[in-house]
C-alpha cells in the first residue's frame, strides 16, 4: 500500500490554517450571491418567471454535476510546481468572480428568449469555475496534513471564515443594493459583486500562494483510470454515506438560502429582517465551526457528532414554522439551526480526507480530488433540487415578483424556510448512523498506510 511522501506529523502554523482558510472567505464573497440572489435577481430584476428560472438552473447545474467526476480525475492528474490542486483554486477563484459579474449584468429590455439563452449560459459558466474551485480547495484540505485532527482544525478555520464572509454580506449586501439601485435596480447588483470580487479574489490568492500540499500520491497516480476510481469509489462506503449527506444537506442549505430573501422580504417585513437573520445565523455557523473539532473529540467520531448536530438543527428549523420571523423565538431557534450549520459543514469536509485515507488503503491509490468532486456533485445536485422545487413552487402558488403576495404563497415561503429544510436535515443525520470510519479505525488505517512507505 504504497503512500509515497506521506507525512504523519502534519501540524500546520496559525498562518498555514489562516492562508487555508481565507479561500473559503474569498469564494463566500463571490458565490454568496449566486446562491441568495439568483432567483430573486432573475425574477424581479432580470423579468423571468420563477419556473423559468427553475427549468434554467436545473439545466445549468445538471450540466455541471455530469461534468464533475470528469473535472476532479483531470484535477488529480495535475503536475505542476505548485501541486496539484492550488492552481485550480486560483483559476476557478478568479474565474467565478468574472462569470458571477456577467450574471448579474442585468438586461431586462431583451427578448424573453435571449433572456434565459443569457442566464443559462452565465450560470453554467459560474456553476462550472465554482465547482473547479470547490473541488480543488475540498481536496487541498487532505494533502495539508495525514492528521485527521489537523484536517478538523483547518476544516474549522474555513468554515468560521466562510460564515465571517456571510456576516459581512448580511450588511453589505442590503447596503450596496440600496445605494446602487437608487434610481435603477439594472446596475446594482453587478456595482455590488464588483465590490465583493475586489475583497474575494486577494483572499483567494492567498490561499493558491500561502499553502501547502503535504500528503502526495503514488507514483502511478497519472494512470489511474476513471474505472479504477468508480470502483474504489463503488466500495468506499463511508464516501457512499457522504455523499447522501451532503445531497441531503445541499438541498436543505440552498433551499434555505434561497427562499430566506424572499421569506423576509414578503413574509417578515424586508430586508432588514434578512440582515438581522443572516447575522444570527452566520454569527453561530462561526461559533458551530470553532467548536466542532471539540465536540468531534468528544465522541472521537465525526459521523456520530455530525448526527446529532443535525437532530438539534432540524429540530429548531421545524419549530421555527411555529414561530415566524420576526419575532424573538425565529431568532432564538435561528441560534440553534446556525450553530448545526457550521458545525456540521466543519465535520463533513473533513470527512472527505479521511474517506480518501480509506480508498488509498483499500486500493492503493489516492484520489481526493475525485472524491472531493463526487461529493461536490451531491452538493450541487441537492442545489440544483432545492432551486427548482423553490422556482416551480413559487410560480404554480401564484407568486407575483414586487407584488403583495397571497396567503397560499406565504404559507408556502413559511414552509419552505422551515419544515422542508428540517426534513432534509433530519435525513442527513440519519444516514449517517451508518458510518463507522471513526478515529480508531482511521489511527488503524494509518498505521497500515505508515507501514506501507
Amino acid at each position: 500500500m504504497g503512500n509515497k511522501g506521506q507525512k504523519q506529523e502534519g501540524r500546520l502554523s496559525a498562518f498555514q490554517y489562516t492562508a487555508y482558510a481565507f479561500g473559503d472567505l474569498g469564494y463566500q464573497m463571490v458565490y454568496y450571491w449566486v446562491v441568495s440572489f439568483t432567483m430573486i435577481y432573475c425574477t424581479d430584476v432580470f423579468g423571468l418567471s420563477a419556473a423559468a428560472v427553475s427549468v434554467v438552473m436545473l439545466i445549468a447545474r445538471l450540466y455541471d454535476a455530469v461534468n464533475n467526476p470528469f473535472l476532479g480525475s483531470m484535477i488529480d492528474k495535475t503536475k505542476s510546481k505548485m501541486g496539484r490542486y492550488r492552481p485550480w483554486i486560483l483559476i476557478g477563484g478568479i474565474g467565478l468572480a468574472i462569470s458571477t459579474c456577467l450574471l448579474f449584468w442585468a438586461h431586462p429590455d431583451w427578448p424573453a428568449g435571449a433572456k434565459n439563452f443569457y442566464v443559462g449560459a452565465m450560470y453554467i459558466l459560474v456553476a462550472t469555475f465554482a465547482t473547479i474551485f470547490y473541488m480543488a480547495y475540498m481536496a487541498l484540505n487532505g494533502c495539508i496534513s495525514a492528521d485527521p485532527m489537523v484536517r478538523a482544525r483547518a476544516s474549522s478555520y474555513r468554515v468560521v471564515l466562510n460564515n465571517f464572509g456571510i456576516f459581512i454580506l448580511a450588511f453589505l449586501a442590503p447596503a450596496a443594493l440600496s445605494y446602487f439601485g437608487k434610481g435603477s435596480a439594472n446596475n446594482s447588483y453587478l456595482f455590488s459583486i464588483l465590490i465583493c470580487s475586489v475583497i474575494g479574489i486577494p483572499c483567494i490568492l492567498m490561499t493558491a500562494f500561502g499553502t501547502k500540499e503535504v500528503i502526495q500520491p503514488t507514483a502511478t497516480q497519472e494512470k489511474i483510470s476513471m474505472k479504477s476510481q468508480l470502483h474504489a469509489l463503488k466500495n468506499n462506503k463511508p464516501m457512499i454515506l457522504i455523499f447522501v449527506a451532503m445531497t441531503t444537506h445541499g438541498i436543505s442549505m440552498n433551499a434555505r438560502l434561497a427562499m430566506a430573501t424572499f421569506y423576509c422580504t414578503y413574509f417578515a417585513g424586508g430586508l432588514s429582517t434578512f440582515t438581522v437573520y443572516n447575522s444570527i445565523n452566520s454569527i453561530m455557523a462561526m461559533v458551530g465551526a470553532f467548536t466542532a473539532p471539540f465536540v468531534y473529540r468528544l465522541f472521537r467520531d465525526k459521523g456520530k457528532a455530525a448526527r446529532y448536530i443535525m437532530y438539534a438543527s432540524a429540530a429548531a428549523m421545524a419549530a421555527q414554522y411555529f414561530f415566524p420571523a420576526p419575532g424573538i423565538a425565529f431568532y432564538g431557534l435561528t441560534f440553534v439551526s446556525g450553530y448545526g450549520l457550521g458545525a456540521f459543514s466543519t465535520l463533513a469536509f473533513s470527512m472527505i480526507p479521511d474517506a480518501s485515507d480509506y480508498t488509498q488503503y483499500k486500493h492503493n491509490i489516492r484520489i481526493d480530488g475525485f472524491l472531493a468532486a463526487f461529493a461536490t456533485f451531491g452538493f450541487e445536485a441537492g442545489g440544483a433540487i432545492a432551486t427548482t422545487l423553490v422556482g416551480f413552487a413559487l410560480d404554480a402558488f401564484g407568486y407575483v415578483p414586487n407584488a403583495v403576495q397571497t396567503p397560499g404563497v406565504l404559507n408556502l415561503m413559511n414552509i419552505l424556510m422551515t419544515f422542508g429544510p428540517a426534513l432534509m436535515t433530519l435525513t442527513a443525520g440519519l444516514f449517517l448512523i451508518r458510518y463507522k470510519l471513526n478515529d480508531k479505525l482511521h489511527k488503524e488505517i494509518m498505521g497500515e498506510l505508515g507501514k506501507a512507505v
